[in-house]
């Protein structure tokens, strides 16, 4: 995917080239854990960073950390259970 951006922007963010792209990257995967089209684990994959950092980091984009579907709460229980 090439997000295309120039030099004022990253001036006016004060950011680098690659601290830019790791923002969008993680605000991207926030966004669609928040829609429901990413689970935890998927979102934080897709942001490049453990899950547990992805859950942690949550609640600077205003997403409660423990409001996720029951479902993937089962299945990270039967995950955690394989390795006990």
């Amino acid at each position: 995917m090439t997000i295309e951006y120039n030099d004022e922007m990253l001036q006016a963010l004060a950011l680098s080239p690659k601290k830019f792209q790791e923002m969008v990257r993680i605000h991207l995967a926030v966004k669609l854990y928040e829609l429901g089209g990413l689970s935890t684990g998927g979102a934080a994959e897709f942001a490049g960073m453990p899950k547990t950092t992805f859950l942690s980091r949550m609640s600077e984009y205003g997403l409660d950390t423990f409001d996720f579907p029951a479902d993937e709460l089962v299945q990270d229980v039967t995950n955690a259970r394989r390795y006990m």
